[in-house]
């Protein structure tokens, strides 16, 4: 009989014990990220704005039905700076300017999460000045073609749920638990265009005086040794 009991003991003890690693398991571990990245870029002109439609894929790590997205920008000359610490750091610091932030959310496969910007060019230019990322001193002037001196270009910042500093508009979900693996953010990706901010004669037109339009390039190729 006392040797039944202690078995019976012993079971319940150990079935309680199972349930708490197995609890803890759960709530720390979340499956691996294998995928993260910006599976359509598309940029459109519109009448002094540009559009961008973008989209997110994420595979693995935990399913959410939303996060918050930030369209940034940043001088090309300081790309080395920004690449080598994190995007809230680089923030903090003001080597990025923060253009835009909206909730994106999750199509109905859960996977791509789907996302559209307009930029005011001379909203964004103005912007840019008055953070001094753009400067009246650095121009560029051929015979009447100009540009600041300073080409930009531009960045998705996806931040985790858990950063609340980042992760802080209306429609966010309420689980916001996800395992970072050592990653300082979700998702960061620059956009391949290097864009420059042109006034004057732009485009074969004479822009009127105090107005401003954005030109992209794609990142140059070698020189020939030709």
């Amino acid at each position: 009989m006392v040797s039944l009991m202690c078995l019976r003991i012993a079971f319940s003890v150990f079935l309680m014990l199972s349930a708490v690693f197995s609890n803890q398991a759960v709530a720390q571990h979340c499956a691996p990220l294998t995928e993260s990245y910006l599976n359509r870029v598309s940029i459109e002109r519109e009448k002094g704005s540009i559009q961008l439609r973008l989209s997110y894929l994420k595979y693995g790590g935990s399913a959410k039905r939303a996060y918050q997205a930030y369209l940034l920008a940043f001088k090309h000359a300081d790309r080395d700076k920004v690449n080598s610490q994190t995007v809230q750091q680089s923030i903090e610091d003001k080597l990025m300017v923060t253009l835009a932030t909206q909730v994106i959310r999750a199509d109905k496969n859960r996977l791509t999460f789907p996302m559209v910007w307009r930029i005011d060019e001379q909203a964004l230019v103005e912007k840019l000045l008055t953070e001094g990322h753009l400067s009246k001193e650095r121009v560029k002037d051929i015979g009447g073609w100009k540009n600041f001196d300073d080409p930009l270009r531009l960045a998705i910042f996806i931040p985790y749920l858990e950063d609340s500093e980042y992760s802080k508009l209306d429609g966010l979900p309420n689980e916001r638990h996800e395992c970072t693996y050592g990653r300082s953010a979700l998702h960061f990706e620059t956009l391949s265009p290097i864009w420059e901010a042109c006034f004057g004669i732009v485009n074969s037109r004479r822009l009127p005086e105090g107005k401003y339009a954005l030109q992209a390039n794609a990142p140059s190729p070698p020189k020939s040794n030709d």
